[in-house]
């Protein structure tokens, strides 16, 4: 008999229907035991599938296609030397140490007269004998160094050029410079260089004739008036005036004044 209050047996629970299904599995119903795909049930109504969504195709342009490369032929190399041979390396030096000869003294020096070992001078024309330390070669009058390669020999002795001259007689009386070569020499021995024989007054050159008045040499046309400024002709004992003649005097103590006729020598030093 069946009762009217009778409870019902359990079962599934129910479920509402869902209309439309989930699109993904991975939606929140399916995930939550919401949603169960009802069995089929062989009517003629049947789920509504969802339509599979599609991406829409691009609508931009495509892209042009790039233009094929153009291979750029390279400019020829320059046509090049062709490279120099080597050639084979020197054999090497003997860097060994050569022994040291030992010194041999070359005499004693004629300056100091020490022995001399190493460098030394001498006369290369040999008119200077012996050998000299540099710094002993010096003149031997003033002791100075020479100031060239050139130097002058009186005695065996080296000598600079005013000590030689002084030595040797040989300076000039006008100007005191030595005398080389060519030279006037007047009866007084004196010695001129030819262009520093003149007159004392004029400054002509004086060949070969002078005049010797006082302590000075002029030509014939200034000596007469060197004797006038000096007071030739005049005598203190009254005598005569006027210009007077060679070997004449002027009275008792009168000195000579005349100008006096001269002759000089050209000679060679």
């Amino acid at each position: 008999m069946n009762r009217p209050n009778a409870p019902r047996p359990l079962g599934a629970p129910s479920q509402a229907p869902v209309e439309d299904g989930p699109e993904s599995p991975m939606d929140p119903a399916i995930q939550r035991g919401l949603f169960n795909s009802p069995p089929f049930s062989g009517s003629s109504k049947s789920v509504p599938q969802v339509p599979f969504r599609s991406r829409a195709p691009s609508l931009s342009k495509p892209l042009p296609p790039e233009p094929p490369l153009q291979s750029v032929a390279s400019p020829p190399k320059p046509d090049l030397p062709p490279p120099p041979k080597s050639e084979p390396l020197p054999p090497k030096a003997d860097t060994s140490p050569t022994p040291k000869r030992a010194l041999t003294s070359k005499g004693n020096c004629r300056g100091c007269g020490e022995p001399i070992i190493g460098k030394s001078i001498k006369a290369a024309d040999g008119r200077l004998t012996g050998r000299y330390h540099k710094q002993c070669f010096v003149c031997k009058t003033c002791a100075s160094p020479f100031a060239t390669t050139s130097f002058y020999v009186l005695g065996d002795h080296p000598y600079c050029e005013q000590h030689y001259h002084t030595l040797n007689h040989s300076l000039c009386h006008a100007c005191t410079r030595g005398i080389e070569g060519e030279y006037l020499e007047t009866e007084a021995r004196q010695k001129y260089h030819p262009s520093c024989f003149t007159c004392g007054q004029c400054g002509v050159v004086l060949a070969r004739d002078y005049f010797d008045v006082g302590d000075g040499v002029y030509c014939e046309r200034h000596a007469f008036g060197q004797v006038g400024q000096l007071g030739g002709g005049s005598s203190r004992g009254g005598g005569s005036g006027g210009l007077l003649g060679v070997g004449l005097g002027g009275g008792v103590g009168g000195a000579r004044r005349n100008p006096e006729r001269r002759t000089t020598r050209l000679m060679m030093m």
